[in-house]
């Protein structure tokens, strides 16, 4: 210690001694006091590889020996986010990962904006420019060139939301899915890029190698929600609509089994929102049975709401939803030119086209019960005046809305089922469709 501290008063301007300084202090037990030397000698160009090994290395033993404590994950983003590294990226990832980890583990929403903090200053130490060459900073530089530092801006604020509101309510609930929604919402209106950007190689400590890359914050987020939940349709529908966004096709394939399972949930739901049946009301032997049942009932419905955490679902917009992903799926396997992307896009195809069979026989069922609806009041209005043709009138638009959308239901079943025959190599799903509405689906 004594040879490198008389190296530096000789030659003030030598920067490699502060590195050996730090690396005896960490090594003779003052760890706190030698890695924040650490820290200061990645300034040196000659030393400052070494030096972001080391005091990775030191994170990770710190990361493993307190796994529960988010402390040395926010302290490695800071080192990546800073001016002397410059990896902002990834700095921005790992502290997003420092943040989910903080609010679960039970922190404060302050503590959670601080740790997202580190992310807005590497931010801004990208913007202000003025790096010094022969430096890590300016090969970061070089190698993230086109870093798009206003999207990964926006994307680290609006998941701001998200992880503030985990301080305070577990994943699964409605409190902190409903947060999550409107995250989700905004990525799908105008933010797509979120789903994939800034996949840092570092969340959680992993290696100080930026050529290894991990999954997307977004991705990281959406799948910790969907562990709590994993019968959640939404979180299905934007997890496949992420596996899409990354391409290839071994994501293809698991975004269509992500896909279909956020229509199975939503064909489910629509069953479960249809009125219960005569035969499962005589099963309720008892008045108190029947009000036990239809609480439960109630309870579950009112789970079941659109992407606005508001709107509640409908029987028709449950089954709108169920078409959503495989619409998805649809446009972006349409031009897959190997055979399993083909034989998926078939499949897909098909399941779309029996859901539009399902919208046309929802319609009708639906326009049904509003007749049967509409001659009981009609009935029960008899000598009511100009009140009766008021709501003969009233009636009328409803049916005439009723047909249209029938018609509309038809139209785009007839469109899905011409498409399907008409795609090569598709012939033996739209000869199964042929074969259902054969048995009177239609």
């Amino acid at each position: 210690m004594q040879h490198f501290k008389r190296a530096q008063e000789i030659e003030p301007g030598y920067c490699e001694p502060s590195y050996w300084i730090a690396l005896t202090r960490i090594n003779q037990g003052e760890v706190l006091p030698g890695i924040a030397a650490m820290r200061a000698s990645l300034g040196c160009k000659y030393t400052a590889a070494e030096a972001l090994q080391t005091l990775n290395r030191l994170y990770v033993m710190m990361h493993e020996n307190n796994p529960g404590d988010p402390m040395p994950m926010l302290e490695w983003a800071g080192v990546l986010a800073s001016r002397d590294v410059l990896r902002v990226a990834d700095g921005c990832a790992t502290a997003e990962d420092a943040a989910l980890m903080a609010a679960l583990a039970g922190k404060s929403a302050n503590y959670v904006s601080q740790a997202l903090d580190v992310c807005t200053q590497g931010l801004e130490h990208w913007e202000a420019g003025g790096t010094p060459s022969d430096t890590l900073a300016s090969l970061a530089r070089d190698k993230y060139s086109s870093l798009n530092t206003t999207l990964l801006r926006q994307c680290v604020s609006m998941r701001r939301a998200v992880y503030k509101k985990l301080t305070t309510a577990e994943p699964k609930s409605q409190a902190a899915k409903k947060t999550l929604y409107k995250y989700i919402s905004k990525v799908q209106q105008g933010q797509p890029g979120c789903r994939t950007l800034a996949g840092g190689g570092n969340a959680p400590l992993e290696s100080p190698d930026e050529s290894v890359r991990g999954p997307s914050s977004h991705q990281k987020l959406l799948h910790r929600f969907q562990s709590a939940d994993p019968e959640d349709p939404w979180l299905q529908l934007e997890w496949g609509a992420t596996l899409l966004a990354l391409g290839g096709l071994a994501s293809l394939r698991d975004a269509a089994m992500h896909l279909e399972v956020s229509s199975a949930i939503f064909n489910h739901i629509v069953q479960e929102l249809q009125p219960d049946s005569g035969a499962a009301n005589q099963a309720a032997r008892s008045q108190s049975q029947q009000q036990k049942r239809q609480s439960a009932r109630s309870k579950q419905l009112a789970g079941y709401t659109a992407l606005d955490g508001k709107t509640k679902l409908t029987p028709i917009r449950a089954l709108e939803a169920a078409m959503l992903p495989l619409e998805q799926f649809k446009a972006a396997a349409v031009n897959a030119t190997s055979q399993d992307g083909r034989g998926l896009y078939c499949e897909m195809l098909k399941r779309l086209c029996h859901l539009r069979l399902q919208m046309v026989v929802l319609v009708q069922q639906l326009q049904h019960s509003a007749s049967n609806g509409a001659a009981d009041g009609s009935s029960g209005a008899n000598g009511g005046g100009s009140g009766s043709s008021s709501g003969g009138v009233t009636a009328g638009l409803r049916q005439a809305s009723s047909m249209k959308a029938l018609l509309a239901a038809k139209a785009a079943g007839r469109r899905c089922l011409v498409e399907l025959s008409e795609r090569r190599g598709c012939e033996q799903q739209a000869e199964e469709i042929r074969r259902l509405i054969g048995r009177g689906t239609d």
